[in-house]
């Protein structure tokens, strides 16, 4: 009985003090709840907050759309435990066109617009070092509009002044930039962009990159001259000491440069300088160069001074020197089988190694003698500067003393003779020109892509100016031999008959002897071949061959900058176009058309003539950007005069207009975006009529 009432009494105890109470596990699933939100909620394109309470998910923010609201509320309802969500998001305002643009005045930008995300704001502050506040809205293009305003306002940081604007996909940049290599290398950071995205820059280099830099020379025949760059504020009257100057070029910089100590290093050598009665000074970043003479015994200690004085960071190079007692300079160069063989006296710095390099040939200095100063007259350069002229002889010598520069000589050929003459700038020379013996017999070689070259043996009378003339393709490539005798007539006279269809000519080629000329061209793809080659082998002199064929169609994308219409093109849809780069503005668009070449038709017909293969392909070129990417719609009318019956000049000037349309189809434009109208005679002839609308 006892033990009955113990037990009792300790059940008592159980109950009254709640020892088998059971926790609650509302706060664990609460937890859940939230780590699931959470986890939800960070998926979001825009910052969302979530807030978890007796399994109530709480949800604010804002959001793209209403599918993006109804696709979040259901995620989150759909949460394990969850009991009730309650939506406090709100839509983001839909905008078009999403645009964003910052303007810098120096030190000041502004930037209004729209951001696409609460962090882009953010980003673009720090890039641009200002304050951004920008509402965020829906509308952006892509997932890409973000990172693309982002590189922009990157770009405009490191402006001095100008403007970024981002409207949609297409990306403006315009502004000044101290330096030309930073001007090159933000158009660099924009030659790659996400997909369907454009760019238009317009930035320009106020400085020319050069750092300051001058150079006084004196000598007895020249005088006094200065070159170079120098500060913004530079006064010419700091060079008064040297008394008059024959001849100044000296640009001022438009910003300071970051070149310390220039002014000061200048002052202290300029003094030294006016001492010498020839000589240079030269100044450049971080270094002084101070050659000439003649230097008395107080100069030269106080230009030695100048080595503790310069300002820190600048060396000094010093070549001083008293008068040279030695012989007159002078050198013999002769021309012999295996090269030159050099003879005289020499500066003491005279450089044989750039001679050797000037004539393109080993020199044999055996002979050569220096005299102990360095050269103050310039008469090593007078020297390196006509010993080229050696070069293309097959025997002969050239001489420089005291009398001036005179050659005698042996050139295989007129071509050699003439570059003798040129590189002898004027001086005294006597020549003879030799011939191989071999007849005439060249190749002209033309390529759309890569231009023209000419290889061979000439005939007499022709050159590579003249061909490249003919043919209208200039510079031509090539330096051919030169034959003293033929007649070259009949090969220029083929060249200019070709001349006027190069726009439809993939590659050409003439090969030219005194018994044949033959001419083999292959045509851009889709070209009219059945029309155009009875038109050409009309065009040429009687007893020219032709051989025409259809080049195969390069692959779609293809760029290349054509040799003869020197025009970028690209090829699509089967045929060469105009490679445009950035799309015109609407204005653009218009002035475009004015300037278009013509497109001509068959007297009296609605068939295009041959050669309109490029006129239309500046239209087609045009039409694709201005209709695919600024909404315009082009309206063809024909206008014709080629009857007296008005019915019949009305169907001819619509079908003509049809005719252009269906070109312009077969080249990529959509012909949902062509209109075509016949206006019959309109009192300007026969024409067509482009507008935009």
């Amino acid at each position: 009985m006892r033990d009955f009432l113990a037990i009792l009494v300790i059940v008592a105890a159980v109950v009254g003090f709640g020892v088998f109470t059971v926790p609650s596990d509302e706060p664990l699933i609460n937890a859940g709840i939230r780590a699931e939100a959470a986890r939800i909620a960070a998926a979001s394109e825009h910052p969302l907050s979530v807030a978890v309470a007796d399994r109530i998910v709480t949800v604010e923010g804002s959001v793209e759309s209403a599918d993006d609201m109804a696709r979040l509320v259901q995620a989150l309802s759909g949460i394990d435990g969850v009991a009730q969500v309650e939506n406090r998001l709100a839509l983001l305002d839909a905008v078009r066109p999403f645009v964003v643009e910052a303007i810098k005045d120096g030190s000041a930008v502004a930037v209004t617009g729209f951001a696409s995300g609460v962090d882009l704001a953010e980003e673009l502050g720090r890039a641009l070092r200002a304050d951004v506040s920008l509402p965020v809205a829906s509308g952006a293009p892509d997932a890409a509009w973000g990172s693309v305003a982002l590189r922009g306002a990157q770009a405009l940081a490191q402006m001095i002044d100008g403007r970024m604007r981002l409207r949609d996909r297409v990306l403006e940049i315009e502004g000044r930039v101290l330096l030309p290599g930073t001007a090159a290398a933000l158009r660099a950071g924009f030659e790659l962009l996400p997909e369907h995205y454009f760019v238009r820059l317009s930035i320009q280099a106020v400085d020319d990159g050069r750092p300051y830099s001058l150079l006084i020379s004196r000598d007895r025949r020249m005088g006094q001259r200065v070159t170079g760059k120098v500060p913004p504020d530079f006064d010419l009257a700091v060079l008064a000491p040297l008394g008059p100057l024959h001849g100044v070029a000296i640009d001022h910089a438009p910003l300071p440069l970051i070149q310390p100590g220039f002014e000061d290093a200048l002052a202290l050598s300029l003094p030294v300088f006016a001492h010498l009665t020839e000589g240079q000074l030269a100044l450049g970043p971080g270094t002084v160069s101070l050659v000439g003479g003649l230097a008395d015994p107080a100069i030269a200690a106080q230009a030695e001074a100048l080595h503790g004085t310069l300002p820190p960071g600048f060396s000094l190079n010093l070549s001083l020197v008293p008068p040279d007692p030695g012989p007159d300079l002078a050198l013999r160069l002769d021309r012999v089988a295996d090269g030159v063989v050099a003879t005289g006296h020499v500066p003491s710095d005279f450089d044989l190694a750039a001679l050797a390099a000037a004539i393109g040939l080993p020199v044999d200095a055996a002979g050569v003698t220096r005299g102990p100063y360095p050269d103050l007259d310039g008469w090593s350069t007078t020297l390196l500067d006509r010993a080229p002229a050696l070069g293309p002889l097959s025997e002969g010598v050239l001489i420089l003393d005291a009398a001036g520069a005179r050659l005698d000589g042996v050139a295989p050929n007129p071509d050699a003779a003439a570059r003798v003459e040129a590189a002898m700038q004027g001086a005294d020379v006597v020549l003879a020109v030799a011939d191989d013996g071999a007849p005439p017999d060249f190749t002209v070689s033309y390529d759309a892509a890569t231009g023209a070259q000419v290889e061979g043996k000439l005939m007499r009378g022709l050159s590579v100016a003249a061909l490249a003339e003919a043919l209208g393709v200039e510079p031509m490539r090539g330096a051919p031999r030169l034959a003293p005798g033929g007649d070259g007539d009949t090969a220029l006279a083929a060249l200019a008959a070709m001349r006027p269809y190069l726009a439809e000519v993939e590659t050409l080629r003439l090969h030219a002897t005194t018994s044949a000329t033959v001419i083999a061209v292959t045509l851009t793809p889709r070209a009219p071949i059945d029309r155009l080659e009875p038109m050409m082998r009309r065009a040429l002199p009687l007893g020219v061959a032709l051989d025409a064929a259809t080049a195969p169609p390069p692959p779609s994308g293809t760029r290349r900058q054509h040799a003869h219409l020197n025009v970028p093109q690209i090829f699509s849809d089967g045929y060469w176009l105009p490679d445009l780069g950035a799309v015109p503005e609407v204005e653009g668009c218009t002035a475009a058309l004015a300037t278009l070449p013509a497109i001509r038709f068959d007297t009296g017909s609605f068939v295009l003539e041959p050669g309109t293969m490029w006129p239309l392909a500046s239209l087609a070129g045009l039409v694709r950007a201005c209709t695919a990417f600024r909404g315009l719609v082009l309206e063809i009318e024909g206008q014709a005069a080629s009857s007296s019956l008005p019915a019949l000049n009305r169907q001819l000037s619509r079908r003509r207009a049809e005719a252009v349309a269906d070109a312009l189809v077969a080249r990529g434009v959509d012909p949902a975006m062509i209109e075509t109208t016949g206006a019959g005679d309109q009192g300007s002839g026969d024409r067509l009529v482009f507008r935009w609308k």
